[in-house]
């Protein structure tokens, strides 16, 4: 039997890495793949940020834009105050204003003092996500 392929052109930033639905490397950046029939499933990695986007390429679609996939904001929040980054982007000490992020799973670590919590969180299109920890006891 033929097995037909379909041309999809993938478009983000250098520090974006595609994995395919086997999860093979499709490599970083703008790229050309050919895909199956049937929808797959490809994942956008940031390896700057961190973040694991799931992405749902319809056979005919042709074409996938990092930077138009679904956005949210994530807040982050820490008491009494810590230094945070998400991945390996430094986004500062709390209180920070909310961060626009692609929709997807991300790792974020808060520092303080001698202290690293890391706290895993799924960002979801239709609602914005928050993190919240307590970096150490408070007296009453």
């Amino acid at each position: 039997p033929v097995r037909t392929t379909h041309r999809v052109v993938l478009v983000a930033p250098s520090t974006v890495q595609w994995i395919g639905p086997n999860g093979e490397s499709f490599g970083m950046g703008n790229r050309v793949v050919h895909l199956g029939e049937a929808p797959r499933t490809i994942t956008a990695v940031d390896t700057r940020r961190g973040g694991r986007t799931k992405v749902l390429v319809e056979p005919k679609t042709g074409r996938v834009e990092y930077t138009k996939l679904p956005r949210q904001t994530l807040e982050v929040h820490a008491r009494p105050f810590a230094e945070v980054f998400l991945g390996k982007e430094r986004l500062g000490i709390t209180p920070l204003e909310p961060i626009d992020v692609v929709a997807g799973s991300y790792e974020v670590r808060f520092v303080y003092k001698k202290i690293t919590r890391v706290e895993r969180i799924d960002v979801r299109a239709n609602r914005p996500a928050a993190v919240n920890v307590v970096m150490a006891k408070t007296s009453p």
